[in-house]
């Protein structure tokens, strides 16, 4: 460490410099990159059950709706104890970044950075965990099924996905659906007359609106939003049509940490319980930062949600 050199053009943030950062820095910065429409607020993300539950599964409970019985006078009823069914999430997945900031480069730059370092490191782990729970829907949700592969988005396929969830019998409550932003998803979506002109629905065309794709447009039943979130391999691109039953979501926040000297600190964003450590490594004279999250999801009602493929 001793013989690297402190320079401006480094790919590092250690003794060797900041990057381009240390002599181009700006004040303020640019938002990073973040996908829009977050799915984790249209799931079942029960807060007091994730609370009240301890252990690495927590049970979110399903509600059954049971058939009435036909009795002529004088007939004993037959009772229905049923209480339904459950989805179990298990808290599996713990994702984490770290960075580090050594004294050299907050001396060297002012220490403006910190914040938009660290900006960007939240938002990486909100957008893996949104495609992580998206992703569930690929082979989670077989039992309404529309659209192929590599194909656009068709108005008769939004129909049929919608008509599948409403013979389901899909409770009360808005319907949500996720696009890819890809070719035959979204752009292929507001290129329908009936999704996007006025004389057809009524209302301001996505279109025409400055935060585009992010207000959500009401069409057959449903709200349709733009997502990165939304799962894509290839020409492959798995939109979904979902009640928050459909997917189930659990968080668990960290304690502090006993470690003398580490500084915690929880945060929840967009439905995304957080922790943020900054702690000191001796080492490299370098204060470092963890942005780390614990978190499960699963499918829940499953018949409630409806892959739409493009």
């Amino acid at each position: 460490m001793a013989n690297a050199p402190i320079t401006s053009a480094a790919a590092s943030l250690g003794s060797s410099g900041l990057n381009s950062l240390l002599t181009y820095f700006m004040d303020s910065f640019e938002s990073q990159k973040r996908n829009r429409n977050s799915i984790l607020i249209h799931c079942n993300t029960d807060a007091s059950a994730l609370v009240a539950q301890q252990g690495q599964t927590v049970t979110i409970p399903l509600y059954a709706t049971t058939a009435s019985s036909l009795i002529t006078d004088g007939d004993a009823i037959v009772g229905d104890d049923s209480t339904g069914s459950t989805s179990s999430v298990t808290l599996n997945k713990h994702r984490a970044t770290k960075f580090s900031l050594t004294q050299v480069a907050q001396a060297l730059d002012g220490n403006k950075v910190v914040n938009g370092l660290l900006q960007g490191r939240i938002n990486g782990v909100l957008n893996d965990i949104e495609t992580d729970v998206c992703s569930v829907v690929t082979s989670g949700f077989t039992t309404n099924t529309v659209g192929t592969y590599n194909s656009a988005i068709t108005e008769a396929n939004a129909t049929l996905a919608m008509g599948n969830l409403f013979a389901q019998k899909v409770p009360e409550g808005e319907l949500v659906a996720l696009v890819h932003p890809s070719v035959n998803a979204w752009q292929a979506l507001v290129q329908i007359p009936e999704f996007a002109d006025y004389q057809n629905t009524g209302m301001v065309s996505q279109n025409n609106q400055a935060n585009y794709g992010s207000i959500g447009q009401y069409w057959h039943g449903a709200r349709w939003f733009m997502s990165q979130g939304v799962n894509k391999s290839g020409t492959s691109v798995d939109n979904f049509v979902m009640h928050k039953n459909a997917i189930c979501v659990a968080m668990r926040a960290f304690d502090a940490p006993m470690a003398p000297g580490v500084q915690a600190v929880p945060m929840n964003i967009d439905g995304v319980a957080l922790q943020v450590l900054l702690q000191w490594n001796g080492d490299r004279l370098a204060d470092e930062m963890v942005v780390h999250a614990l978190y499960g999801y699963a499918v829940g009602e499953e018949k409630f949600g409806a892959l739409f493929k493009s």
